[in-house]
């Protein structure tokens, strides 16, 4: 049975996996990752005792200044895929335009 530094262990590496594939925009693999990594998460703290989390709070908090490096690259990508949706539609637009003036 793993300990529960071995069990956060891997939660801190599925972590790191999750930011570098951010950072390279591979959102799927992100998405996979992090689908294995919650339920690990709140399996690992919902069976942590009161009187050992303290041990984990540094590292705790590193865990959450990744999340939070996710989700800064996670926005800028929704906002560039937003501004690609935009011209899609002004492209759209225009060709319809076009067509109506045929």
């Amino acid at each position: 049975m793993a300990t529960d530094a071995d069990q956060f262990a891997h939660i801190e590496s599925l972590t790191q996996r999750l930011l570098v594939a951010a950072e390279a925009e591979e959102w799927e693999q992100a998405f996979a990752i992090e689908a294995e990594r919650r339920p690990l998460i709140e399996q690992f703290f919902s069976h942590l005792p009161e009187n050992r989390r303290a041990v984990f709070d540094a590292r705790v908090k590193a865990l959450l200044e990744k999340d939070k490096q996710v989700m800064t690259l996670g926005q800028s990508h929704q906002r560039q895929v937003g501004e690609a949706l935009k011209q899609l539609n002004k492209g759209k637009s225009a060709v319809k335009a076009y067509q109506e003036q045929r």
